[in-house]
């Protein structure tokens, strides 16, 4: 029998945040769902996390991979839920009622072509809301492949279908193979895309595409996509973003962390955003 939702969680060293995240899928109500764990041998203890709560899991792997992207397609390979999300061994679900709800909306306002469904997300930095992703209408045009995402990847559940209509995450990207995958897969223009004003998550600092570095990579990736699926001019907020993130990257290799946490605050001032505690 197919589950409302599967849950994939690809884990790494991730002793610090892990409980919390299984704890926040664990508390879920009223909704059917399965939860997909591939670890990529983690040294740090959270292997022991994942066994005390191996009953919770319909699928655990822990084996070396080649990056975010292949785990996350191992555990595909296995899912049996009719909608796809994927959570970040530092992220957790904003409250008990979310599947539950996501649940009782998709079944009054999604259709057959209803391939992707965001709703809101909280980036932290400690306590500290430091951003907030999800609030915008995405643009159903035929130039939604290169507009701007107003939406986290965490927030985004994906219907099953996509995976076997389109194949799998390309695991040659490290850090926005979630963004060639949108690129890939949105140029369809009978693939719609929902809005549910609903709090899905909450997304912690410091995973794979909140750093300084990383946010460099991604943005070098982004162009990538965009180039391999016929875009050569890569969109203005692009360039944009990955204008700063390069200043950012050059700012943190000269000046040091700290000098760049206060540049990229006085930005965030600058545009009435809440500062960071660190780059």
């Amino acid at each position: 029998m197919r589950k409302d939702f599967s849950i994939i969680i690809a884990t790494y060293n991730a002793i610090e945040t892990l409980s919390d995240c299984i704890d926040s899928i664990r508390l879920q109500e009223s909704a059917q769902y399965e939860v997909l764990i591939v670890d990529g041998e983690s040294t740090d203890g959270t292997q022991q996390i994942l066994r005390e709560n191996q009953e919770l899991f319909s699928y655990l792997i822990i084996e070396p991979d080649n990056g975010i992207y292949d785990a996350w397609n191992k555990a595909i390979e296995h899912c049996n839920g009719e909608w796809v999300i994927f959570l970040g061994a530092d992220d957790r679900f904003k409250d008990p009622k979310v599947l539950g709800n996501l649940a009782r909306l998709i079944s009054k306002k999604a259709t057959s072509k209803t391939k992707y469904i965001y709703g809101q997300i909280d980036l932290l930095d400690g306590d500290t809301v430091i951003d907030r992703f999800g609030e915008e209408l995405f643009p159903n045009l035929k130039k939604r492949v290169i507009m701007q995402r107003g939406f986290s990847h965490t927030g985004l559940l994906h219907h099953h279908s996509l995976f076997t209509e389109y194949g799998k995450f390309d695991a040659t990207y490290k850090i926005a193979g979630d963004s060639e995958f949108l690129t890939r897969t949105l140029k369809d223009p009978d693939i719609e895309v929902m809005k549910v004003d609903l709090d899905v998550a909450v997304m912690g600092q410091g995973g794979i595409s909140t750093s300084v570095e990383s946010r460099f990579v991604a943005y070098l990736e982004d162009m990538r996509a965009l180039r391999r699926h016929g875009y050569m001019i890569p969109p203005r907020h692009i360039l944009t973003k990955a204008f700063r993130a390069t200043t950012a990257y050059c700012i943190n290799r000269t000046l040091g962390p700290k000098f760049t946490l206060g540049i990229c605050n006085l930005y965030r001032r600058l545009v009435g955003k809440n500062t960071r505690n660190k780059v």
